[in-house]
């Protein structure tokens, strides 16, 4: 039967009380694409290109897929970084696999009730405030020594709540003992339930102990290994609610989605501003020529017009502009290019140097620096080439009155100048700039997308 996977986008059906049909292509299936949804009352058919007949589809209904996700587990993974607290100092478990080689964790164990190590979330773990009343799971792989020592020791489980800063930490579960441990290491599944809904902390952590029991003859003292990382996925199986998929999964219902869509790490998307010549000034003192027009081709059917600032080659000159920040600017660096052209002596480089300032309300303007200057030459190829320098390295800005920084909603002063005596400016005329492309992250969508 062939089943519609909920992953990272859920398709939900209210309710279906007529007839309706919705093109699908079904991934990875050599048998032909699903190329029509039949919605009839109640049911669900698929037919597949290539296919006599109809194939049923599961489907489901938003409260039944959360059903399905409430009461689910959220897994941490336990791994032999050093937390910073507890005596012994803890272990850390997060919410995804480190990717590391397998760690090992051991002790002597000397009589009921041992403890071998203690494991705990990081300061912005958990990030739901609600565990289920349901079944705890700790899922592992350990071993006792081999020879006199096999067939003597039994682990099990504590859960805990703890608050932080403050470090109290209440017992919510203690599990299930496992089964003798023996002389190679085996995956264990140990289980703890908890009758209860706990409530947690908006900062509290969880913490899960990690304990053994001995026979009571024995013909030394055993000593137990517990495994984690490597390719064990050991990893303790916490029951919450729906909230706790918040930050995995995008909530739309309707055309409506709910809150903000973050992105983080190289995926994170840019956003690029395009400034005219035109767009900006130049400054009374050392500033370039005012943008003019200027028309290229020689008949109506090639002929383009074009605004341009001129930028001598016989001192530095300046061009300002200015524009607000999107709200969404995630108050990184940025980067530039500069298109330009020029009329003459084409095979020559020019040296563009870009400068930025971000100002918010209530700054003075005139009263500080630009930030530092970065670079982009570029050379020319044929008279009236249309010309994009490559971009240049990180621009910090500075921010007027030299503190403060520089949020989503500023205003950002943009400075580009033509440095001449820079060795690799050597065009002898001028360089006609048509405009700059700025760049910048950006942190979530925003209704300026």
């Amino acid at each position: 039967m062939l089943r519609l996977l909920l992953a990272i986008v859920f398709v939900i059906i209210h309710s279906i009380s007529c007839s309706a049909a919705v093109e699908l292509k079904e991934e990875g299936t050599s048998q032909g694409y699903i190329n029509r949804l039949n919605f009839i009352g109640d049911g669900v058919t698929a037919a597949r290109s290539g296919i006599q007949g109809n194939i049923t589809l599961d489907v489901y209904t938003k409260d039944e897929v959360n059903s399905i996700v409430e009461g689910n587990t959220f897994d941490f993974f336990l791994n032999d970084a050093l937390s910073g607290i507890g005596s012994p100092e803890y272990f850390t478990m997060d919410p995804s696999e480190t990717g590391l080689t397998e760690s090992t964790f051991s002790g002597t164990i000397t009589g009921d009730a041992f403890l071998i190590d203690s494991f705990v979330t990081s300061t912005s773990e958990p990030t739901f405030t609600e565990l289920v009343a349901g079944i705890y799971a700790l899922h592992i792989h350990a071993d006792t020594t081999t020879g006199a020592n096999v067939g003597t020791a039994r682990i099990y489980w504590e859960f805990y709540k703890r608050t932080h800063p403050g470090g109290v930490e209440t017992l919510l579960i203690t599990s299930e003992e496992s089964n003798i441990l023996i002389g190679s290491a085996t995956e264990i599944d140990i289980h703890g339930t908890a009758s209860a809904v706990t409530v947690l902390g908006d900062t509290d952590r969880l913490v899960i102990k990690i304990y053994a029991n001995i026979e009571v003859s024995r013909p030394s003292d055993p000593i137990v290994t517990l495994r984690a990382e490597g390719t064990t996925a050991t990893h303790f199986e916490v029951v919450t609610t729906l909230t706790a998929f918040d930050d995995r999964y995008v909530e739309v219902e309707g055309d409506t989605m709910t809150g903000q869509l973050l992105f983080s790490g190289s995926g994170i998307p840019k956003k690029r501003v395009y400034i005219s010549a035109s767009a900006g000034l130049v400054p009374t003192t050392t500033g370039a020529a005012d943008a003019a027009q200027v028309e290229l081709g020689s008949t109506d059917i090639n002929r383009i017009n074009v605004m341009t600032v001129d930028f001598d080659a016989a001192i530095d000159e300046y061009w300002i502009a200015h524009f607000t920040l999107p709200e969404n600017y995630d108050g990184d660096t940025f980067t530039a290019a500069v298109s330009w052209t020029c009329t003459a002596d084409a095979s020559k480089g020019v040296a563009w140097f870009i400068q930025l300032l971000g100002m918010s309300d209530g700054d003075v303007m005139g009263a500080t620096d630009f930030g530092t200057a970065v670079e982009t030459n570029d050379d020319g190829q044929t008279t009236n080439d249309y010309l994009l320098s490559p971009e240049t390295a990180a621009i910090t800005e500075n921010h007027a009155g030299g503190s403060g920084t520089t949020v989503g909603g500023d205003e950002l002063w943009v400075k580009l100048y033509r440095d001449i005596s820079d060795g690799d400016d050597d065009l002898t005329t001028d360089a006609k700039m048509i405009g700059l492309w700025l760049t910048f992250g950006t942190d979530a969508l925003s209704t300026e997308d």
